[in-house]
């Protein structure tokens, strides 16, 4: 039983930690910038416009939990940067304190809590959880969906098994990725048979649930479309022709484990803990019935996400290209189980070794929040840059203009915005200058790590452009990812 002192206690932790959470990122904002956003922007847009959904026209439209929340706030509030982004940073919050739910459903209090501190200061949540990063919004739901299927494992209720169906559903209709986490409970449960048989009966009805479930949504896409598969295979269209090769394989763990081209860590040393959790956690069969659900998770989502064996699948079932696409914010899905092994195997190692596991908990914690100084950094300077960007093409509509990746995606909203037709050309480092005619280039300014490509950005360097006519510079500090000033040049 926990005293009035205890609850008094806790209450001022989660009071703390949510403020914090809060506050940190809302310090960091980065809003509008993801390659996706355009696509994402246009789709809410239109239904905000329209009074029918036009599930034919677009894969997004089935996606109901990546654009009803903003569309919600847009029709309330009008169109803004902040109510596009908003619902992300709600569901990010909103899984800290499931992740602690989670945890606690196995382990001990301190565990559970360890598991949402490190789960809130995990730099890339704190960074990307202000961008349309939708995979927060799945996250969320697949801790749901896990929260109540173990609850229904332990018992017997099966409102339990359906409220775990409910919300893969939700999961599912925010991407197709959901598909993922069938792996996961496949091995789970065959795992629970074969130390517990009196659950067969249980597992199978859950199993059951989950594809009627599923079964539900083929029928309504049958009833929209005509297809059953027809938000399956579209998702699997828009993927497809991504080459795989050995690059590509290491694009992820390059991430995961060494810094950016700008020479920074988005995760900090996170992925380093918890491969080291699974290893001790397996070598030394630690409590291996509760932390092989989370194992599962995390290596099925690790191993579809970043290696692509559905790649290899026949072209008929539409599964050769299912996302076998690299985009670095998909790893959001790999947080949630990852903070809770983290967070058992320092709780395991401060039974054992105090000291030790002091000290392990602090340099984690304490990189953590370095990594989000130096990435949240980059990513306000470079929104930043962006928008200024932006209000200049927004004011001069009519000029041509000449931007790099970094900026062409901090501007193509305005076409959304303004319903206007703006002439944008991209351009990249390799891009000859003569090429460059009657316009407005911007040059240099902050880039954002996530094009962490030094081959997009466009700087003058040593560049001749003694014939462009310089009309603005916006000072800054010199940095790996603002090699220049954002310059803005007239060209005759």
């Amino acid at each position: 039983m926990i005293g009035s002192d205890g609850k008094l206690k806790k209450l001022i932790f989660w009071g703390f930690l949510m403020f914090f959470s809060l506050a940190i990122r809302l310090y960091f904002f980065h809003g509008w910038g993801l390659g996706d956003d355009p696509n994402y922007f246009s789709a809410i847009y239109t239904l905000r416009k329209i009074e029918y959904i036009p599930f034919q026209d677009s894969g997004y439209y089935y996606r109901f939990f990546f654009w009803a929340p903003p569309l919600i706030l847009f029709k309330i509030f009008g169109v803004s940067e902040f109510a596009f982004i908003i619902p992300i940073l709600i569901f990010d919050l909103t899984t800290i304190i499931l992740v602690y739910i989670l945890a606690k459903q196995f382990f001990d209090e301190t565990t559970a809590l360890l598991s949402a501190v490190f789960y809130s200061l995990n730099p890339f949540n704190v960074v990307f959880s202000t961008t349309f990063t939708i995979d927060f919004t799945q996250s969320m739901f697949i801790c749901i969906c896990a929260i109540y299927y173990n609850k229904y494992i332990k018992n017997e209720g099966i409102k339990l098994s359906i409220a775990s169906g409910l919300a893969f559903m939700c999961a599912y209709l925010v991407n197709p990725k959901a598909l993922f986490l069938i792996p996961a409970f496949a091995a789970h449960m065959i795992w629970n048979l074969k130390k517990d048989k009196s659950n067969s009966k249980k597992i199978f009805r859950h199993i059951i649930i989950i594809s009627v479930f599923l079964w539900m949504s083929f029928a309504l896409d049958y009833t929209i479309s005509g297809n059953s598969f027809g938000y399956f295979r579209g998702e699997n269209k828009m993927m497809a022709g991504f080459p795989l090769d050995f690059n590509t394989f290491i694009e992820y763990p390059k991430y995961m484990f060494t810094s950016s081209p700008f020479g920074t860590f988005m995760f900090g040393l996170s992925f380093y803990f918890i491969f080291a959790a699974i290893f001790a956690i397996v070598v030394k069969k630690y409590d291996m019935e509760k932390n092989s659900f989370f194992i599962f998770w995390f290596l099925s989502f690790m191993v579809f996400t970043c290696f692509f064996p559905q790649h290899i699948l026949s072209p008929k079932f539409s599964l050769n290209n299912f996302y076998a696409f690299q985009n670095i914010r998909y790893l959001a899905l790999l947080m949630p189980p990852a903070s809770i092994l983290t967070a058992y195997f320092l709780k395991k190692k401060y039974v054992v070794a105090p000291k030790v596991d002091v000290l392990l908990i602090s340099i984690l914690l304490l990189t953590n929040l370095f990594f989000i100084h130096v990435n949240g950094n980059i990513s306000w300077d470079s929104s930043k840059d962006a928008r200024l960007v932006r209000n200049y093409i927004s004011n001069n509509p009519h000029e041509r203009y000449y931007l790099d990746i970094n900026f062409k995606m901090g501007t193509e909203r305005l076409v959304y915005d303004f319903n206007s037709k703006y002439n944008i050309t991209e351009i990249d480092a390799k891009t000859n200058i003569s090429s460059i005619r009657d316009g407005i280039v911007f040059s240099g300014g902050s880039k954002n790590h996530i094009y962490g490509c030094m081959e997009c950005v466009f700087n003058i360097e040593d560049r001749d452009v003694s014939d462009w006519i310089l009309l603005d510079e916006i000072e800054g500090e010199k940095t790996t990812y603002r090699r220049e000033n954002l310059r803005i040049w007239k060209v005759e």
